[in-house]
């Protein structure tokens, strides 16, 4: 009686460690497929990345006469939404608003960054549910940082009523070319953040990119001190961006002149 006992101990023993063995590796397996599952989400570019989306909605123009503003919807990509609005222009078919703001958003690495809407509405004093829907305007935005401010002219898409009275009056006139004139920088903080009103004011071409060539000669040194000996005196010109860098330019070219005392 005794030898089987001990044998049926031995038993329990070997059956409850093979229990545990099969869950050490069923965790094992688990855990390896969820970490298998990351990096794949990660070579697929499943991330998040970060930027600075700074807009100024300047202008519009040919647009249904009234008194309006910009109702500006980002929206992302998981749903979320964020309204921004400005302030009311006058009573004009060219509305100014000089409409500016700026905001984090999150750029997914597959669904991309998120949607950007600009929908004007004219005002009614009384209650804004009242208020008159006019036409809307779609930006898309890239993945990456912008290349400094974009200015740009956006197509309006007038609402129903208006783009049909639109359609009547082309009969006897040029059909109306509604649009929204805009300015926009997407930035990771690593790029120069002027003013974009300021950008918008400027002409067309005030957002271009254009190359400079400078030629400087240094024509006379004034020295804090004098030297007791003859000394070559070189000079190096550093031509500074605004946001700190340092263009690249020619080597150095040293005088052949000696200089002893101020000059």
């Amino acid at each position: 009686l005794q030898q089987l006992s001990t044998a049926h101990q031995r038993m329990q023993s070997l059956i409850s460690g093979g229990d545990e063995q099969a869950a050490y590796e069923e965790e094992r397996k688990r855990q390896e497929e969820e970490d298998k599952a990351q990096e794949k989400s990660v070579e697929q570019g499943d991330t998040h990345t970060k930027y600075l989306f700074r807009m100024c909605v300047y202008a519009g123009e040919d647009l249904p006469r009234d008194t309006s503003y910009v109702y500006a919807k980002i929206i992302g990509t998981e749903g979320e939404e964020k309204i921004l609005t400005s302030a009311v222009s006058s009573d004009t078919t060219r509305p100014v608003w000089e409409f500016f703001f700026e905001e984090e958003i999150m750029v997914h690495g597959v669904h991309g960054p998120p949607r950007v809407e600009l929908a004007v509405y004219g005002k009614r004093i009384i209650v804004d549910a009242f208020d008159r829907y006019l036409g809307v305007a779609q930006l898309k935005l890239p993945s990456t940082p912008s290349h400094g401010p974009m200015k740009t002219t956006l197509p309006f898409k007038l609402n129903v009523l208006s783009a049909m009275n639109d359609r009547i009056g082309s009969a006897i006139r040029a059909p109306l070319n509604p649009q929204l004139h805009i300015v926009w920088q997407l930035t990771d903080g690593k790029q120069l953040m002027p003013d974009l009103i300021r950008i918008a004011e400027m002409d067309e071409d005030a957002a271009e990119k254009h190359n400079w060539q400078f030629h400087l000669k240094l024509v006379a040194v004034k020295l804090k001190r004098s030297t007791e000996d003859q000394k070559r005196l070189s000079a190096t010109f550093k031509l500074l961006k605004p946001d700190g860098d340092v263009n690249k330019s020619s080597p150095p070219q040293f005088s052949d002149h000696a200089v002893t005392q101020p000059a």
